[in-house]
C-alpha cells in the first residue's frame, strides 16, 4: 500500500517523558550527578533486597543520602505496600524516590509518587518500560485498578544495558516479550497515529533482534543494548499511543489471579493479538511488517516459540475451575468492567488458546 493509498489523517501528538541517559555504565557513573540535578539529599530506595545487595558498590557512593529503603516489592503493588510505603517516605521526610528494579519496583514508587509529588530517578533491571509511562496500577481486593497521572512519570531513567547483564535467561525472555506486548497493543488503541505506530515498529524490531541473539548467546552486550532501546521505545509508545485489549486482559487477570506480569502478556500475546487483527488487520500490517510477515499473531506466535518464550496460563498459576470466572471478568459479566468488544465467546476462545 502506497501513501496515496493510505494518506495520512489529522492527528494531534505531544512527545513527553522523563530524561533519559542510555549507555552502558552510566548507572554507575551518572547516579551522583543525576540525584544532584534533582536536588536530592534524603533519597528513599525502592528496591527488593535482591536488587539491593547486586548494587551495593553502586549505592555505597550515596550511603550519606538515602535515609530508608523499601524492601517489600510485590507484582500489581497491593495497596496496603504501597500505603506502607508512603507512609514511611512521609516519615523520613524523603525528598526522592529511587527504584533500581524491574516493573515491580517502578511500580511501588510510582504509588507513593501519585501520593506525595516526590520524584522517581528509575534505574531498571528488566524490560518492562514502566519507567517510561505515566501509568500506575494498584491491585486492592483481587481487582487491578489503573490510572495516568503526570506525578508518577519518573524525572529521570537512567537506562543502563549492564543493569540488567545479571538476569537470568528465563526472565530476560519474558521481561523483553512484555516490551514487544507493549509494541503490540499500542498500535490497537485508539491514541495511535503515524509516529507512535514507527516507534512500535521500531521496538519490535529491536526487541525481536535482541531476544534471538540473546537466545543463542546469553552473554551478547549489544542484544542486551538492542533489548534496552526496544523496551524504551515500547515504553514511549505505550505512554503516548495508550493501551488495548491485550494489555486490558493481562491486567484483568494478573489482578484477580496474581499471576505473574511478564509471563501472562506472554501467553495472552499470540490469541490476543489474533483477536485484535481480527477487528483491525490494518493496524496489525503496522506489527507484520516489522515481523517480515502478512500474518502478524502468527509470526509473533512463531518468535516466542523461536525463542523459548511459549508459556501456557496453566503453568503460571491459572488453574482450570477457574477458567469461568476469568471468562466473566473479561467479557465484563462479573463484577470488573471487562475488556472493551470482548464478549463471553470472543474471552472463552482466547483463553482456551492461552490456557
Amino acid at each position: 500500500m502506497n501513501a496515496a493509498e493510505n494518506p495520512v489523517g489529522r492527528y494531534t501528538l505531544t512527545l513527553s517523558g522523563p530524561r533519559v541517559v542510555f549507555g552502558a555504565g552510566v548507572a554507575e557513573k551518572g547516579l551522583v550527578e543525576e540525584l544532584d540535578r534533582l536536588q536530592a539529599r534524603r533519597v528513599l530506595l525502592v528496591a527488593s533486597p535482591r536488587e539491593r545487595k547486586a548494587r551495593d558498590s553502586m549505592l555505597e557512593r550515596i550511603a550519606d543520602r538515602v535515609v530508608g529503603h523499601v524492601a517489600e516489592v510485590w507484582r500489581h503493588v497491593p495497596r496496603a505496600n504501597a500505603q506502607s510505603a508512603t507512609a514511611l517516605a512521609q516519615e523520613l521526610d524523603a525528598d526522592c524516590l529511587l527504584s533500581i528494579g524491574g516493573g515491580s519496583a517502578v511500580g511501588t514508587a510510582k504509588a507513593v509518587a501519585l501520593e506525595t509529588g516526590l520524584p522517581i530517578l528509575a534505574l531498571p533491571t528488566t524490560y518492562a518500560g514502566s519507567e517510561l509511562t505515566p501509568i500506575y496500577g494498584i491491585t486492592d481486593r483481587g481487582i487491578k485498578r489503573t490510572g495516568r497521572s503526570d506525578r508518577v512519570l519518573p524525572r529521570t531513567v537512567l537506562l543502563d544495558p549492564v543493569l540488567s547483564s545479571d538476569l537470568p535467561q528465563d526472565i530476560t525472555r519474558f521481561s523483553a516479550v512484555n516490551a514487544l506486548a507493549h509494541c503490540a497493543s499500542a498500535v490497537f488503541a485508539s491514541g495511535h497515529g503515524p509516529v507512535t505506530d514507527l516507534l512500535a515498529a521500531g521496538g519490535v524490531r529491536l526487541l525481536a533482534s535482541g531476544l534471538r541473539r540473546i537466545n543463542t548467546d546469553p552473554a551478547d552486550s549489544g542484544a542486551r543494548a538492542d533489548l534496552a532501546q526496544g523496551a524504551h521505545l515500547a515504553g514511549t509508545v505505550l505512554a503516548h499511543a495508550g493501551t488495548s485489549a491485550h494489555h486490558t486482559v493481562c491486567h484483568i487477570l494478573g489482578g484477580a489471579f496474581d499471576l505473574p506480569h511478564a509471563e501472562t502478556h506472554a501467553a495472552i500475546l499470540p490469541p490476543a493479538l489474533a483477536f485484535l487483527q481480527e477487528g483491525a488487520p490494518e493496524r496489525a500490517a503496522v506489527l507484520g511488517q516489522a515481523l517480515g510477515a502478512t500474518d502478524a499473531a502468527a509470526a509473533m506466535k512463531a518468535l516466542l516459540a523461536e525463542v523459548g518464550a511459549t508459556v501456557r496460563l496453566r503453568d503460571i498459576g491459572l488453574p482450570e475451575v477457574r477458567l469461568v470466572q476469568a471468562e466473566q471478568l473479561l467479557s465484563g459479566d462479573g463484577t470488573a468492567s471487562g475488556v472493551p468488544g470482548m464478549d463471553r465467546a470472543h474471552a472463552a476462545r482466547l483463553l482456551e488458546e492461552a490456557w
